[in-house]
This record gives C-alpha cells, structure tokens and sequence, in this order.
C-alpha cells in the first residue's frame, strides 16, 4: 500500500469503503454470535445477517449438543428406552 500522503483522492476513497466494509462485516458477525448464543433477538439483524445467521443456526440445531448426547447415552445404558439403539438392534422391531 502506498503512504498516506502519495494517494489520490480516489484511492482513500476506496480505501476507506473497504474498511468499513470490513468492519460492518466483523460487527455483524458479532452480532449474529450474540444472537445465536440468545443474547439478542433476531430482530436487531439486517436481511443479510440474518441469512447468516439462518445458516448457522440450522447447523447447531442439526448436531446434538453434549447435554443431549449424555440423556440420550444414560437412557441407552439404563434400558429405559426403546429405539434408540444401533437400526440392526432386534429391540428396534415392532
């Protein structure tokens, strides 16, 4: 990057549209972190936060978290549910 003083209008210009660029980018990231983690509504995203947000949403919600995954070990070992073995399980059959 050239010094300060050696740029054209232009290229502050430009300059200084990818750095808020880039820190509109790392707010709102941020804020889609707070929101996942249920510190903020949903509603304090704009559109394209919230597709973001939607994405990363759906992928915790489709991984277990380790709270489930000890309730769910603990009922396999008690014997205190049924269809929550391996599918060749003979206990899986009506």
């Amino acid at each position: 990057m050239k010094e300060v003083s050696e740029m054209t209008r232009a290229e502050l210009e430009r300059e200084l549209r990818l750095l808020r660029r880039f820190i509109r980018r790392r707010l709102g990231h941020a804020k889609i972190s707070r929101v996942l983690a249920g510190e903020l509504e949903t509603t304090a995203l704009t559109p394209e936060e919230r597709a973001i947000w939607s994405k990363r949403f759906l992928a915790q919600m489709a991984e277990p978290g380790p709270e489930e995954e000890a309730y769910y070990a603990e009922l396999r070992e008690s014997g205190k549910a049924v269809g929550l073995g391996p599918p060749d399980d003979p206990d899986m059959e009506a």
